[in-house]
């Protein structure tokens, strides 16, 4: 082996949590369209200052049920895209770690693979001085054992 290509699946993890917001956005127009029927109802019964209490409250519950549909609280970990798909390339010579300046050489002696997480979710962080990044591991094409023994395979000189 050569080389070792380690892949993230692009867009997996985005559509995940897009998926959980879009229904916590549909539940929370629930109480929002609740308490806009009880403004108007509080308008022709109560009066006006119970109506506004409940029409201020119905327009936040609506103004945040939108932003969570349209991914306003979106995480920046479930935003990020691996280049071409490729989170790390582990090599003979060091591993290519594509940070966000463009991707960058590190050799072994400086490599460091370790555990993470990324907002509750566990994760691997690849890289060295020069720079490092981290990937959910659910979403890799690899998984911590595999990095370890590749880069203990990769990072030991061979005789020819």
């Amino acid at each position: 082996m050569n080389e070792l290509v380690v892949g993230y699946r692009n867009g997996e993890l985005l559509r995940r949590v897009r998926r959980k917001e879009m229904l916590l956005g549909a539940i929370q127009l629930i109480p929002a369209l609740l308490f806009g029927g009880l403004a108007i109802l509080q308008l022709v019964t109560v009066g006006w200052a119970i109506a506004l209490l409940f029409g201020v409250l119905a327009v936040f519950l609506l103004g945040y049920a939108v932003l969570i549909m349209v991914g306003a609280f979106t995480p920046a970990y479930a935003k990020a895209e691996a280049p071409n798909g490729v989170a790390w390339v582990l090599r003979r010579d060091g591993v290519i770690v594509n940070t966000a300046s463009g991707p960058v050489q590190i050799p072994w002696a400086q490599v460091s693979i370790t555990p993470t997480t990324l907002g509750r979710l566990p994760a691997i962080t690849v890289g060295g001085p020069a720079g490092r990044t981290s990937w959910v591991t659910q979403y890799l094409t690899h998984n911590l054992p595999q990095l370890d023994a590749a880069a203990r395979a990769l990072s030991t000189p061979t005789l020819r």
